[in-house]
């Protein structure tokens, strides 16, 4: 039975997903057409690659790992869940990995298209594939563990498994921003087999040069989002407006935001430049603000304090100031529920 798997691609988690899957499954041969790395900007044309590979391999078994089921994917093909039931229906088997709330919140359809859902909101996909696997050797359950950590760190953290974790997403940035999903398969690849990282987790051969080539551009992409912060006030709250650079995406600039202008900020809206079309909204911590709803009626979705919506095009220089009123207007709307 051939076995298609799908993760996430914007960040740690879904790509050691994506190679535990690989490890847990035995696959020993890889075939490129069977593996996908999904974006949230574009994750109804990811989930239609899916789709049309299933329908090209009748009866194989499918895996998706961290995966927020947001509306936007809900939508693809053109009615509610079109996509995902051509999915379902070719594939024998089919299985979802997630902490995402939006994908709990579609838990009933998934189960009656068949899908075995495994959510848990506290764990990253990683680790629940460790679990749900029975995965015991000390390289899965480091990865898993790297994967944890990176997924829940706090700004600033600097732990063992976070600094780990961050190296890996500094390859994937870079892949990210050229929208490189060769570079992510073989990523993915190098950590199923064990040869991506060293004895003590630490990238290693090739992937040091993309380490070195982040941080060299990242010094002026940094820069270049400090200089596009604006903060004003909407509905009563201090909220930063920030234009990003696309190497920078998704949660590099994030961080760097919270690490920064805490103080004088009660929420972050981070765009980001093309090509990237996924943008977050984040509120501070302690804050009752509804930002997983916001990004929910954008088509997006989320976790926690913040989520991520996208738009159907760039959000460029010539748009930005549309897109900051949009938001404005949205965050009004969502604040007077919470009075």
């Amino acid at each position: 039975m051939t076995q298609l798997i799908l993760t996430h691609s914007e960040d740690p988690d879904g790509i050691i997903a994506h190679a535990l899957l690989i490890r847990a499954l035995g696959i020993k041969e890889i075939n490129p057409e069977n593996h996908f790395f999904a974006r949230y900007d574009r994750l109804a044309d990811d989930f239609g690659k899916l789709e049309r590979r299933v329908q090209d391999v009748p009866k194989s078994s499918v895996y998706i790992a961290d995966i927020g089921l947001n509306g936007q994917l809900a939508a693809a093909g053109g009615r509610p869940y079109a996509c995902l039931e051509g999915i379902a229906l070719a594939a024998e088997e089919k299985f979802w990995v997630d902490h995402h709330e939006t994908t709990l919140k579609h838990g009933e359809a998934l189960s009656r298209m068949g899908f075995q859902l495994h959510y848990n909101s506290e764990r990253c996909a990683a680790l629940l594939i460790r679990d749900i696997f029975g995965l015991q050797g000390e390289y899965e359950s480091e990865l898993a563990q790297i994967a944890q950590a990176h997924d829940h760190k706090k700004p600033g953290s600097a732990s063992e498994r976070v600094v780990k974790g961050n190296e890996i997403e500094k390859v994937i940035a870079l892949a990210n921003e050229r929208l490189d999903y060769s570079t992510m398969h073989k990523l993915t690849l190098g950590l199923a087999q064990g040869k991506a990282v060293d004895h003590d987790f630490n990238l290693q051969g090739e992937w040091r040069d993309h380490v070195v080539e982040f941080d060299t551009r990242t010094v002026a992409a940094y820069r270049e989002l400090e200089s596009s912060i604006v903060v004003e006030e909407v509905a009563g709250l201090r909220v930063l407006f920030a234009h990003s650079p696309a190497i920078l995406s998704q949660k590099p600039a994030l961080e760097y935001l919270q690490t920064n202008h805490s103080r004088a900020s009660d929420m972050y809206v981070c765009f980001f430049r093309p090509p990237v079309r996924n943008h977050i909204i984040l509120r501070k911590q302690g804050s009752n603000f509804p930002a997983v709803e916001l990004c929910g009626s954008l088509g997006g979705g989320g976790r926690g304090n913040g989520g991520g919506f996208s738009t159907v095009e760039d959000v460029d220089a010539a748009r930005i100031s549309m897109y900051t009123a949009m938001i404005s207007a949205k965050i009004v709307e969502y604040q007077s529920r919470c009075a």
